[in-house]
């Protein structure tokens, strides 16, 4: 039962994130934050230091947990104004420099282990409990994103993605639209990283890194763009192989586990992008 608990709430939390890049950044707006992956650490980074450093506890944490939120929110208007002038490749090497320069901030601030003994809120400390308070997380985002599509207005951010220069003659402010987006995806992301703190009790910098930012996009992609069920489907796939290798590879062949999880997810990546251009569950080419 304690496994069943823990792999459903470690689902629940990556598919907030793999949400908040896929269905809202990504798929709202077109580009291609490769780097998403600084939100989702940023969030875990300030919880860790509301947590260890500030020594918040209780029902107090509930309030470090709204705020790495909000600053995660905040971290994220810097891709969304360097789309302003920006995009293509060019957008894709300034998400990747954020994602690096919040991890070796990270490292920096936490030391090369990161936090540890990050205290969970009042209520949430038994790991059932923040199962069904991830999980509900989760629901609320993926009906958020599904009224998204139902929308009468969802043309107009179809419009301002495929088509910019004729949005902007019908007077459609795009880039307000684009903003928007990053600021929620980056608040979405951030929260998976702050319950991602609680569920591990520390923050390790080097889940952050770059070869895991690529993953989780790939994994994005993997899914479908703009697909809830895709996004489902490749979170289950992401934490059950994860779960796998790490059983075949215990003791010192456990450092095997990662990287094998990495060339499996891009050989998945190459085949999906040759022969899936849609994902799994995608309705759009990527």
């Amino acid at each position: 039962m304690e496994l069943i608990i823990s792999l459903l709430t470690k689902s629940g939390i990556y598919a907030i994130f793999i949400l908040s890049l896929n269905n809202i950044v990504m798929g709202k707006t077109g580009y291609w934050a490769v780097g998403h992956l600084a939100l989702f650490a940023f969030g875990a980074l300030i919880t860790g230091i509301m947590t260890v450093i500030l020594g918040i506890s209780g029902i107090f944490v509930y309030l470090a947990f709204v705020i790495s939120i909000f600053f995660s929110g905040i971290l994220s208007l810097i891709p969304a104004i360097s789309t302003l002038r920006i995009r293509g490749d060019f957008f894709i090497f300034i998400s990747i420099t954020l994602s690096e320069i919040v991890r070796v901030g990270a490292e920096y601030i936490a030391g090369p282990s990161g936090f540890s003994n990050i205290s969970r809120p009042l209520g949430l400390s038994s790991d059932s409990s923040l199962m069904y308070f991830t999980l509900l997380i989760f629901l609320i985002a993926a009906l958020y994103s599904y009224s998204m599509k139902k929308h009468p207005l969802k043309n107009i951010s179809i419009l301002a993605r495929v088509a910019e220069s004729s949005a902007l003659s019908f007077g459609i402010n795009v880039y307000n639209l684009r903003i928007k987006m990053f600021i929620l995806g980056g608040m979405l992301a951030g929260m998976s990283g702050s319950l991602f703190a609680f569920y591990s009790n520390g923050t390790d910098p080097q889940r952050f890194n770059i070869n895991e930012a690529i993953m989780l996009f790939a994994l994005a992609i993997l899914g479908g763009v703009d697909s809830i069920r895709g996004t489902i489907i490749a979170t289950i796939l992401y934490v059950i192989t994860i779960f796998v290798l790490e059983s075949l590879f215990r003791g010192p062949f456990g450092i095997y586990a990662p990287r094998l999880v990495s060339i499996f997810f891009g050989i998945l990546l190459i085949f999906s992008i040759n022969f899936m251009p849609k994902g799994i569950m995608g309705k759009r080419s990527i």
